[in-house]
């Protein structure tokens, strides 16, 4: 609640940088600790994935949607 979800894309040393900030996400929220594990395995695994092979592994409801 209250939080914003920020993804800058910019160019550093001839590649693309990409930065992700939970805005408003702080250590005061139950769930940061969750959320900040969720989300380092989400773009270190998955965003990776589909920026390098084509194919990301989105969560199992996202898929179910999909079909």
């Amino acid at each position: 609640m209250d939080t914003r979800i920020e993804f800058d894309i910019s160019e550093k040393d001839g590649k693309t940088q990409l930065r992700f900030t939970h805005r408003g996400l702080t250590p005061a929220y139950e769930c940061y600790d969750v959320c900040f594990d969720a989300w380092t395995d989400y773009i270190n695994g998955s965003l990776q994935d589909l920026i390098t092979t084509g194919k990301g592994h989105p969560n199992a409801k996202h898929e179910i949607q999909k079909k």
